[in-house]
């Protein structure tokens, strides 16, 4: 239902001018099923919804199951243009030489280093946190992976995460969940114009 109604959603904003790319979190049962991938090529086709216009957010958790089950599956959905996030990168036990493996686009690095920054971030005792988000970006732009951080909340997290060159952020600075019919007018106050299908604005949960 929830992917359903995020691609139908994000098909009728297109409809209406505004190319909305949508992500949508994907738990460990639902990406074991067998029928996982035809679910989700079956439901673009349904939605109208074109695929690079979907975003599948999967956790580490998953990384951790059946190494090449996971990669037929992502392939298969890469191949046929969906893109594909690992969320809250970090929180688990996957390395980046894990991800590279994997037909990944984005990393989503948990918010638990967002939390560390502060006016301050190198002088804080929780710096080796944002050492790591330092070494992240660089480790994962040479690997060409986008890299969005998560739970960003105030303007010293954006300028930090800005200056170590993260391509995006999600996070109530910017707004909290509201719903769908409210979008448009969150991202006009924001100064967001409707983006490509290759970044991504509207989260599904």
């Amino acid at each position: 239902w929830v992917l359903r109604t995020a691609c139908a959603q994000s098909a009728a904003w297109a409809a209406a001018g505004m190319e909305f790319a949508v992500n949508v979190n994907v738990s460990t049962l639902q990406f074991a099923k067998e029928d996982f991938v035809d679910t989700v090529l079956t439901t673009l086709r349904e939605t109208h919804l074109p695929p690079p216009m979907l975003v599948l957010e999967v956790t580490e958790s998953v990384l951790g199951k059946d190494a090449d089950e996971i990669a037929r599956k992502l392939t298969a959905l890469r191949a046929a243009g969906v893109q594909i996030a690992i969320d809250d990168f970090g929180a688990g036990y996957s390395s980046l030489s894990r991800v590279h493996a994997l037909p990944i686009d984005t990393l989503k690095v948990d918010r638990e280093f967002v939390n560390a920054i502060t006016e301050n971030a190198d002088q804080s005792p929780l710096h080796h946190r944002t050492a790591v988000l330092r070494a992240v970006a660089t480790l994962a732009h040479s690997l060409g992976l986008k890299l969005v951080a998560e739970g960003v909340e105030n303007d010293s997290q954006a300028r930090f995460l800005r200056r170590v060159g993260y391509d995006g952020m999600q996070g109530y600075l910017f707004s909290k969940p509201v719903p769908a019919e409210k979008i448009p007018a969150v991202t006009q106050h924001l100064g967001i114009a409707p983006v490509p299908a290759n970044s991504s604005i509207a989260n599904a949960a």
